[in-house]
């Protein structure tokens, strides 16, 4: 009969360990609620009670714009904000030059462009180079992502752009993958990423005169 109890009396502690990580698990989940505070002790609960993987949360990558004393509820907010930013294929916008043409110039000109994807815009440079009103050349392009958020943060982590002069016209064939994050004084969450596609074609017009 002693043998017995002593079988059982590990088998009881483990039980009652099991008990207590739930008791306490599913008290977090009480105090969490929309009017809390979101800090360094509380993250991995708010961010599994939105679902976001741990593995998201890097306590190295501290953004310039920081959302510090925001409630669980309004991480949520910016959560579904950010998260709104799909793949952007549209509104791209080409500045540069549009002066009449000097049949004698020679040179190189720099041709923008710009893809906006809400809160954030994907701008590029391609510098083309003329002789008289014909292009000669299209230089490498370059690529920079700026945020018109105060809460997010937004990243070119790939990207795949390809230059050449087609006709009359320089053209850019770009897709840019976009990293979003908004984050703390003391961490960043990732929220997810979007394809950025964009197709720019820039005429003679552009060169200068």
């Amino acid at each position: 009969m002693l043998q017995k109890s002593i079988k059982f009396i590990p088998a009881l502690v483990l039980v009652s360990s099991l008990f207590a990580a739930y008791s306490q698990s599913a008290d977090a989940q009480e105090d969490l609620n929309s009017e809390v505070i979101v800090s360094e002790d509380n993250i991995y609960e708010v961010l599994e009670f939105y679902d976001v993987p741990a593995s998201d949360f890097d306590d190295n990558y501290i953004p310039e714009e920081t959302v510090d004393g925001i409630t669980v509820g309004e991480f949520g907010e910016i959560l579904e904000e950010i998260k709104s930013e799909n793949d952007q294929e549209a509104n791209t916008q080409l500045t540069s030059g549009d002066e009449e043409v000097s049949l004698f110039s020679t040179g190189t000109q720099m041709l923008n462009a710009t893809t906006n994807g809400g809160s954030y815009d994907v701008n590029y440079q391609v510098v083309g180079g003329y002789s008289g009103n014909s292009w000669t050349s299209a230089g490498a392009a370059t690529v920079d992502v700026v945020s018109n958020s105060a809460t997010a943060v937004h990243t070119a982590i790939d990207q795949n752009i390809s230059t050449s002069i087609v006709g009359n016209n320089i053209r850019m064939d770009a897709e840019v993958t976009v990293e979003h994050r908004f984050g703390f004084s003391w961490g960043s969450i990732r929220t997810h990423e979007s394809n950025v596609t964009t197709n720019a074609s820039w005429g003679t017009k552009h060169i200068p005169s």
